[in-house]
């Protein structure tokens, strides 16, 4: 079965990526890297410091920046799953 990529971005809703992968494990993978890049540029919005560090100067922009981070799904692809039928 063949996966794919799914991401919600700002929290309004779902957006497909075309992102297809053979595996479960691979798509995990490919939301893990997705959600790295993300930390790393709210961290960098963040700057001179961490999200971390923003938390102890101002818990509501931290949290506010920390909820931007896309969160992603892995979900079967709809073609394969048409064919196991």
């Amino acid at each position: 079965m063949k996966w794919i990529l799914v991401v919600v971005v700002f929290g309004l809703g779902p957006v497909q990526t075309n992102l297809v992968y053979d595996d479960l494990e691979s798509c995990l993978r490919a939301e893990e890297v997705v959600r790295g890049q993300w930390l790393k540029h709210m961290n960098a919005v963040a700057a001179p410091g961490t999200l971390a560090e923003l938390n102890e100067r101002d818990p509501n922009g931290a949290n506010f920046l920390a909820k931007q981070i896309t969160p992603g799904t892995c979900i079967p692809h709809a073609a394969t799953k048409k064919n196991s039928n």
